[in-house]
C-alpha cells in the first residue's frame, strides 16, 4: 500500500523553508530554518524522523506473494517553548513502529522491523556553513571547492547520508551574503523584489530532494490554489509554476525521483548554472545509491541568464 494523497511528497519553490513571519532585527532569517530535514532512523530500514516527527516504513509480503509497503507517521505538536526532546523523539518512532506493524498485520502482510535505535542523534535547524557541509550536502561542498561559490548559497543544513527512504540538503543564503551580492543583481534578476524583501520576508534558497522506493511513486508539487502535478519516475522536466526541477533513476533496482527547488526570483538570480548545480547532484546521489538508468532534464527546463 502506496502511501495516500495525504501523505504524498510534496515540493514546492513556494513552500519557504524559514520561518518567515519571525521578523530579524539584523536580516538573516536563514540562520535557522522552520524544520529539520529528514534523518535516517537506525540502519534506514525502518524510516527517517525529524524534530518532531517520524516516519517508518514497513515492507511486507500480502497473502498473494506480493511485495507491498506500510508507512506510518507520528507527530509531536508543543508550543515552541516546550520542544521536543530527545526522548519524546524516540518514543515518536516506537509508537510508528508498532503502527506499522499493526497496519502490516491487517493487511495480512508478513512485515520484520528492526527495534528502534536507543540513540537518535538530535537533528538541528540551524544552518552551517556550505563550504564545510557533510552528509545529504556533501556534494555541495565538493562542486564548490571544484567550481566555486559565486551566486551560491553559503548556508547548508545536512542530514547523515544513508540508504533511507528519502533524503534532503538545504540551501540558505546568509544576510550578509545578500548585501555583497545585491549590487551586481540587474532588475531582470530581482524582478520586484527589494533588498529588504530578500532580507526579511524572501530569502535566497535551493533545495534538493530524492524519493526512493515506493515513496518515488508518491512525488507531486504543491501550491495553493492549482492542482497537485505528478513527477512520476522515469521521467524529467521542471514546473515552471513552482520553479521545481526533477530527475529519476532506478537505485538498488527501485525507481528514485530527485529535486530541485528554488524560489522566485532567486532562480534568475543563478540562472543556467542551475542545471550544472543540479547535475552534479544527482550524479552524486546516483554514486552514492548506486542507481543506474539516470535521466536528466534538458539545458531548455532551466532559465537562460
Amino acid at each position: 500500500m502506496n502511501p495516500n494523497d495525504r501523505q504524498a511528497r510534496l515540493v514546492s519553490g513556494w513552500d519557504d523553508p524559514f520561518q518567515t513571519w519571525k521578523r530579524h532585527a539584523d536580516g538573516d532569517i536563514t540562520r535557522e530554518a522552520e524544520a529539520t530535514v529528514p534523518h535516517p532512523l537506525g540502519d534506514v530500514r525502518l524510516g527517517v524522523y525529524y524534530d518532531n516527527a517520524a516516519v517508518v516504513k514497513a515492507k511486507c509480503t500480502n497473502k498473494l506473494g506480493r511485495t507491498t509497503s506500510v508507512n506510518t507517521m507520528t507527530v509531536a505538536k508543543y508550543f515552541e517553548q516546550d520542544p521536543v526532546t530527545d526522548t519524546h523523539r524516540r518514543t515518536l518512532a516506537e509508537l510508528a513502529r508498532t503502527a506499522a506493524g499493526r497496519a502490516a498485520k491487517k493487511l495480512g502482510c508478513k512485515a520484520t522491523l528492526p527495534a528502534v535505535p536507543a540513540e537518535l542523534p538530535t537533528p538541528s535547524k540551524r544552518l552551517v556553513n556550505a563550504e564545510s557541509a557533510g552528509g545529504t550536502c556533501g556534494w555541495y561542498a565538493d562542486y564548490v571547492a571544484a567550481e566555486g561559490r559565486g551566486r551560491f548559497p553559503d548556508r547548508a543544513l545536512a542530514a547523515p547520508a544513508a540508504h533511507a527512504q528519502e533524503e534532503s540538503c538545504l540551501l540558505g543564503m546568509s544576510g550578509e551574503e545578500v548585501r555583497r551580492l545585491w549590487p551586481s543583481l540587474s532588475k531582470d534578476e530581482v524582478g520586484s523584489d527589494s533588498l529588504d524583501d530578500v532580507l526579511r520576508v524572501a530569502p535566497f534558497w535551493l533545495r534538493t530532494e530524492s524519493y526512493f522506493g515506493d515513496e518515488a511513486g508518491e512525488v507531486k508539487t504543491d501550491h495553493f490554489g492549482r492542482d497537485q502535478r505528478e513527477l512520476p519516475p522515469g521521467t524529467t522536466g521542471s514546473d515552471g509554476a513552482e520553479n521545481v526541477w526533477w530527475a529519476s533513476s532506478t537505485c538498488d533496482g527501485e525507481p528514485a525521483v530527485h529535486t530541485l527547488s528554488s524560489d522566485y526570483p532567486y532562480d534568475r538570480v543563478v540562472g543556467k548554472r542551475l542545471r550544472a548545480l543540479f547535475k552534479a547532484y544527482v550524479t552524486d546521489v546516483a554514486a552514492r545509491r548506486h542507481c543506474t538508468h539516470l535521466k536528466f532534464p534538458s539545458a531548455a527546463t532551466f532559465v537562460e541568464d
